[in-house]
C-alpha cells in the first residue's frame, strides 16, 4: 500500500481499485491515472470514477451501479 502523507486524510481504497496513484504537484495532492498517465487535481472519488468512464485507455469501464452507489451519500 502507498505511504500516506503525514497530514490530511488517509488514502481512500478506491484509488487503487480504480487504478490511480497519489502524487504531490507543487505541494498539492493530485493523482495520476495508471492507464493514460493523466494528472488529475481533483481527487474526489466521484471525479476519479468519472475519469475512468471517459479514459481513452480504459477497455473495462466502471459499471454504472458502482457510480450510483455514492449518489445517496
Amino acid at each position: 500500500m502507498e505511504k500516506s502523507y503525514s497530514r490530511g486524510r488517509p488514502l481512500h481504497p478506491e484509488y487503487h481499485k480504480l487504478g490511480f496513484r497519489r502524487i504531490k504537484v507543487e505541494g498539492k495532492s493530485s493523482v495520476v491515472c495508471d492507464l493514460c498517465k493523466c494528472v488529475l487535481q481533483n481527487t474526489a472519488t466521484k471525479r476519479l470514477r468519472g475519469h475512468r468512464n471517459v479514459c481513452p485507455q480504459n477497455a473495462n469501464n466502471v459499471k454504472k451501479e458502482d457510480v450510483s452507489m455514492d449518489r445517496g451519500k
